[in-house]
């Protein structure tokens, strides 16, 4: 799964341990292109599975 901080996807293999949990705000889980809403469809830039989109609270 890709992940994105505040709508930026992150390069490929960024651990998701690098993310301060004190500075997250949200966290949503998207298995698939499908159940992804059409604001964040958009960010696909190759065939990956999944989003792990992360909200931080410095918006």
């Amino acid at each position: 799964m890709r992940i994105s901080v505040d709508g930026i996807i992150l390069p490929p293999l960024t651990h998701i341990d690098q993310v301060v949990p004190k500075d997250v705000y949200g966290i949503e889980v998207y298995y698939g292109p499908a159940r992804m809403p059409p604001e964040l469809e958009g960010m696909r830039t190759d065939n990956w599975c999944g989003l792990i989109a992360i909200w931080t609270r410095d918006r």
